[in-house]
């Protein structure tokens, strides 16, 4: 298996603006413990990065995507997290976050409002940290992608694939297109290399779905 060499990485951030590279940055705590230890940042207490929560969230959303456009989005969300597991809410709270996080015409009001609608599907309340109360205030037009209509209404979509990512990083197997036999500080610094340029520039989400179920 090709590892991503240190020339390589440097070369992939390089080759994005130095804004985007530094508003992963400012967030790479989530990776962190998304490839590390699993923790919560909202809730540390909780474990969410798992191939556990990754399975129960697939299901939920990707298996059940309440096709129709009787209701929007954000309200099929809350249908599909109904009696979810507190981790599974963590895990699909912090995903919205990141989702959110990366847009640049995302209005900070817009991304802590989903971000709280999302954890009122906790069976009890938790409080927002500050620093992610920082990092959601971010004013829009300042660094990251501009959100198409198609990416805007693919939640069910991202949600699946990353849902999808998670088991296929900690099934340890080594199979598909992310390999277990990478070693883990190459592994997150190629995810990181990924999110500051953002591969929904290149691929639909639908696309990298169908690349890694299944």
């Amino acid at each position: 298996m090709t590892e991503v060499s240190d020339d390589k990485y440097q070369a992939v951030q390089d080759s994005r603006p130095s804004a985007d590279v530094a508003l992963a940055r400012d967030v790479r705590e989530i990776f962190d413990h998304m490839l590390g230890d699993g923790r919560s940042v909202i809730d540390p207490s909780a474990t969410i990065w798992t191939a556990e929560a990754g399975a129960e969230l697939r299901a939920r959303v990707g298996d059940d995507p309440i096709h129709g456009k009787s209701m929007g989005q954000w309200d099929k969300l809350d249908i599909q997290l109904s009696g979810a597991k507190r981790e599974t809410v963590l895990l699909a709270a912090e995903l919205v976050f990141l989702r959110e996080y990366v847009l640049s015409n995302s209005r900070p009001e817009t991304r802590l409002t989903n971000l709280k609608q999302v954890l009122a599907n906790l069976d009890s309340p938790v409080t927002i940290p500050d620093k992610m109360l920082d990092w959601t205030a971010r004013p829009a037009g300042r660094a990251g992608l501009k959100g198409s209509q198609g990416y805007y209404g693919g939640l069910w979509l991202h949600l699946t694939w990353a849902a999808t990512f998670m088991i296929h990083w900690n099934s340890g197997v080594g199979a598909g297109p992310f390999p277990g036999t990478w070693t883990k500080w190459r592994s997150t610094s190629w995810i990181r290399a990924r999110y500051c340029g953002s591969s929904f520039r290149r691929r639909s989400a639908s696309r990298q779905l169908k690349s890694v179920r299944q």
